[in-house]
């Protein structure tokens, strides 16, 4: 009745114990509301249960036992009267959303935590009440999940859910404590009446002993009860929710990082490669300076190469790694949580800058490379170059040379030759 809200599902959960080849393990269960879209379940293969005494798993379930359609597990929950069935028959394997992360959370049973969850026929479940309400907004999917407009939006209904549903819970509470102490109290006094009676002994024994255990099972009904809570969460809020908002944010700040890095890259790069270029062209750039070309007719070659290698390169790469690589990530990911396999878009404004950058840093390179190496006259740079001075390490140095290896002696001299492309790898 409150308005704005869009649907809700009501569910029936319990955890239960079960033993597989000597292994015990704690099962989530949970109704099946099969008219509501809301964590609507998606049969992978197999069918939906037809009676109580069938149910749907996960995979893994299947798998980590070596289990198939049409085995049998036997479910062992703390009340023995909360289920109807026991012996349950898995008939189908489904996956669910709710569901999303590996990690099935915590319980009161065996270790506390939960290894799988099953779901089955609202009737199995031998009570009369929901212990959760999924409810969804009209709207709210205007918005995204982890996003502040998001939980702004939530928290103008959360408010009053919290008091309609505690309110309401209080008052269910109230009278379920009323009839159990009025049921507690009548059994006390059939309990006495027994003890005072003249039936016979097989009998009275029966009887007693009959009464005794429904006052147990009474008193331990009610002081699970005395432990109720209600609470409410937003959706982004859930484990499996939350876990992959922190998994995004790791991955957003190696991505800034990595972003850093290939910059950088582009930039050293660039110097090494143009700088071998245009250092290889000096006898060709001397020619052309002698028949009559000026320093800035000569370098508009290397900006138009710096211009596509740099364009070009940019486009393949935005549109190749915009598939590629959040397919791995997803796949990766993937081994921890279901979820869908990740849709890319192209962010044209990333794309655009990626463009920009790459054409700018190379073209100013080429640009500082040629005129630095072009301060020299023709003839000047017609001359070879004389490398000399790069051998003095190792002409200094004979002992130490001669005890290094072949492969040793050849590293120290590229290291010694070319300078930038040394301090590029190690940065």
């Amino acid at each position: 009745n409150i308005s704005g809200i869009k649907d809700v599902s009501l569910s029936k959960t319990l955890d239960v114990a079960t033993t597989i080849d000597n292994k015990d393990y704690v099962i989530k269960l949970n109704s099946i509301n099969g008219d509501n879209n809301i964590n609507k379940l998606i049969l992978v293969k197999g069918r939906y249960p037809k009676t109580i005494n069938e149910g749907l798993v996960e995979e893994k379930f299947l798998t980590d036992n070596n289990l198939s359609i049409d085995d049998l597990v036997t479910l062992v929950p703390s009340n023995e009267n909360d289920l109807r069935a026991k012996k349950i028959k898995i008939v189908g394997v489904v996956k669910s959303s709710y569901y999303a992360s590996k990690d099935r959370g915590t319980s009161s049973l065996n270790n506390g935590k939960i290894d799988y969850f099953m779901y089955l026929d609202e009737n199995d479940f031998n009570f009369d009440y929901y212990q959760e309400a999924f409810i969804t907004f009209k709207n709210s999917n205007k918005y995204d999940t982890y996003s502040k407009n998001y939980d702004n939006y939530i928290n103008k209904f959360s408010k009053k859910i919290n008091e309609v549903v505690i309110k309401n819970s209080n008052l269910i509470h109230e009278e379920k404590l009323n009839e159990l102490n009025n049921e507690i109290s009548s059994l006390k006094e059939k309990l006495n009446e027994l003890n005072e009676t003249d039936l016979p002994e097989d009998s009275l024994g029966e009887s007693i002993k009959e009464t005794s255990e429904n006052l147990e099972n009474k008193n331990k009904e009610l002081s699970r009860l005395s432990e109720v809570s209600v609470y409410s969460t937003k959706r982004s809020e859930t484990p499996s929710f939350y876990e992959y908002k922190l998994e995004i944010e790791r991955i957003n700040e190696i991505a800034n990082v990595f972003s850093l890095i290939f910059f950088i890259i582009t930039i050293l790069i660039s110097l090494t490669i143009l700088t071998k270029i245009i250092d290889e062209d000096r006898k060709e750039i001397s020619g052309l300076r002698i028949i009559g070309y000026n320093k800035f007719e000569i370098v508009v070659k290397y900006i138009i190469y710096a211009f596509l290698v740099s364009f070009l390169g940019s486009i393949i790469g935005s549109l190749l790694f915009y598939k590629v690589i959040p397919l791995i990530i997803g796949y990766c990911y993937n081994m921890f949580y279901d979820m869908p396999t990740l849709t890319t878009t192209l962010q044209v404004n990333f794309i655009i800058f990626t463009i920009l950058f790459s054409c700018v840093a190379t073209i100013l390179t080429s640009i500082l490379i040629f005129f630095k190496i072009n301060t020299k006259t023709p003839v000047e740079l017609i001359r070879i170059k004389n490398i000399r001075s790069k051998k003095d390490f190792i002409e200094k140095h004979p002992k130490l040379i001669k005890k290094m290896s072949f492969l040793n002696k050849i590293a120290i001299k590229n290291v010694i030759k070319y300078k930038k492309r040394f301090f590029m790898t190690v940065i």
